[in-house]
């Protein structure tokens, strides 16, 4: 049963920016400042008090007696009586199992909407549904996003801190200056204090989370960002993601399914984007630059989960794999203007996975020697589709040179975007190529994901190809077009209104 453990790093540096001088008290890790902060504060962010230093974790509900179906990172659950829904960031148990129908312990959420209610019964209702999953226990912990006063906080090893009365703030900062320097630095003395993640070594899930430059929205331009610290397996390992607001920062960190300078991304002028070299890293809505010398993207010889993330300029592969026999699993992601997007460039791999993901404006070839499911092509100089694995189908391609299309495989498509010469692929409502020619992948047996790139659910049983979903509506009814989505989506789409 791992504990949570949260940093966060931000090209702004690790200067306080806390708002006003507020006192902090704690009691049962939940810390309630006397000022409410407007900083770009977050989940991952250090409070320091009294020579102590404690972690902002999202916020979080308690839970406990239900069935034996498992609540995983990234489900939407629901309130049965409330009607309240949250999206899972993180589950921590504190005792019981799943299996044994007896867990508890929180869930940590990156969106809620609605108010949860002591002792209602919880169902899932993402991926796919499942009834009585678990029983609230309590009321939502930490108030990020609705007065900014009160913050579930975490010790640097994942422990719940001490309470505290009420004392003054000495400092509200990003723990590191750089993923880079985060990576290297977690493990120390003063953090983590171990390099084995597993049950044998520190027992937690490490949340690595990134922020923008709040000052003049410099980019982590640090070389060379290699993840390789030690000891992980599929219940303990790290993962890299932008907080999106709502349940987890105050403002959000992430792109809205379009390149952001605004917003966290990484560039480099040598090597790859992002280098993963540990196994089941997770990694969610990055944005990687490798148009100023950059090699690859994302590169990979471990089992690798990558997601919701825009990688552009690259002179070699969007995304490349270095070892056949580890699984790297890609969803919704948008690629574009690299010389290709993927290829393990060994033989045809049936455990690589390119699920919804959308290659634009590649200079030789687009998803090579994978399996390939709802991906799109476009305007690829080489085939958009080759050597692909047995599984792959509904992908569609500006070109007619690809094979192993799969059944309903899409050849010589036109596609129309929101704005393709300022690199916008949303899909645009006029596009006859890509819209409803895809298939649900909600209950795939390899890769189950329901969100697009922007974080809006894909509903119904035919879905659009590529990283992209088409919406003509948003919450509470209001109509809004695709042009609309992708400007404005960063409150509405992945904030408080989801």
């Amino acid at each position: 049963m791992p504990s949570t453990v949260w940093y966060s790093c931000s090209p702004f540096g690790t200067g306080d920016i806390k708002t006003g001088s507020p006192t902090i008290t704690i009691s049962g890790g939940v810390a309630t400042l006397s000022v409410a902060q407007a900083s770009n504060i977050g989940c991952g962010d250090c409070i320091e008090y009294a020579s102590t230093a404690v972690y902002i974790a999202p916020n979080r509900l308690g839970f406990d007696s239900g069935g034996t179906t498992e609540i995983k990172v990234g489900d939407k659950i629901q309130g049965a009586t409330s009607g309240a829904t949250g999206i899972i960031r993180a589950v921590e148990l504190t005792s019981g199992s799943w299996s044994g129908g007896d867990a508890a312990g929180y869930f940590y959420f990156e969106q809620i909407t609605g108010t949860w209610q002591d002792n209602e019964t919880i169902n899932r209702i993402r991926p796919s549904s499942a009834s009585n999953v678990a029983t609230v226990n309590g009321t939502l912990q930490g108030n990020i996003g609705n007065g900014n006063t009160q913050f579930v906080v975490k010790t640097a090893t994942g422990g719940t801190p001490s309470n505290q009365s009420s004392t003054s703030v000495t400092s509200i900062h990003h723990e590191y200056a750089s993923l880079k320097d985060l990576e290297a630095g977690f493990t120390d003395a003063n953090h983590l204090n171990s390099t084995d993640l597993t049950s044998s070594g520190a027992n937690v899930i490490v949340h690595a989370c990134c922020y923008y430059d709040h000052s003049d929205y410099t980019g982590d331009t640090q070389n060379y960002t290699t993840i390789s610290f030690g000891t992980t397996d599929e219940s303990h390992y790290f993962f890299v993601f932008t907080p999106i607001g709502g349940s987890e920062s105050i403002n959000k960190q992430r792109h809205s399914g379009k390149w952001d300078g605004n917003k966290y991304y990484t560039a480099v002028t040598e090597g790859n984007c992002l280098h993963n070299s540990q196994d089941y890293t997770r990694i969610e809505g990055l944005q990687l630059d490798g148009s100023a010398g950059g090699y690859n993207g994302l590169g990979s010889g471990y089992i690798t989960y990558f997601g919701y993330s825009i990688v552009k300029g690259c002179s070699s592969q969007a995304i490349y794999a270095s070892n056949i026999s580890a699984a790297l699993y890609s969803y919704s992601n948008m690629l574009y203007s690299c010389a290709e997007a993927f290829d393990n460039e060994d033989s045809t791999c049936s455990i690589h996975y390119m699920y919804n993901c959308t290659a634009a404006d590649m200079s030789t070839d687009g998803f090579i020697r994978c399996v390939a499911k709802n991906c799109l092509a476009y305007d690829t100089t080489g085939s958009g589709f080759a050597s692909l694995a047995s599984g792959s189908d509904y992908n569609a391609s500006s070109d007619g040179t690809g094979d192993d299309w799969g059944t309903h495989g899409r050849a010589n498509q036109t596609f129309s975007f929101v704005d393709e010469a300022n690199d916008d692929y949303h899909l645009a409502s006029n596009d006859t190529g890509a819209k409803d020619y895809g298939t649900d992948l909600s209950t795939d047996s390899y890769l189950p994901i329901w969100r697009d790139i922007d974080g809006e659910d894909r509903v119904g049983g035919t879905w659009d190809i590529g990283a992209d979903e088409y919406v003509t509506t948003g919450g509470g009814g209001a109509i809004i077009n695709q042009f609309q989505k992708s400007n404005l989506g960063a409150d509405l789409f992945n904030g408080s209104l989801l």
